[in-house]
């Protein structure tokens, strides 16, 4: 499984800007923090229910939400094949 700093990095890749700021208002460190925290507890059983909800109340457009549970589960995949 996946290491909560691994996931934290895949989440800011897509959800923050090379300067930090969020790709979407509202989306920061302390968002990504949480996000990574809860998916990480929940042993990425369903990543949909998981933090689908939390991306979209921020704005983030359909595109943008399959990109970061597609990230999401790629990561975990590897983290497993290791």
């Amino acid at each position: 499984m996946a290491t909560e700093e691994q996931l934290k990095q895949t989440l800011s890749k897509i959800l923050l800007q090379d300067d930090g700021e969020g790709v979407v208002d509202g989306i920061d460190d302390d968002i990504i923090d949480y996000l990574s925290g809860m998916l990480h507890e929940s042993g990425l059983e369903d990543i949909d229910e998981t933090i689908v909800p939390f991306l979209e109340s921020y704005g983030c457009d359909e595109g943008l939400v399959q990109d970061v549970c597609t990230a999401v589960s790629t990561c975990g995949a590897q983290s497993s094949a290791s």
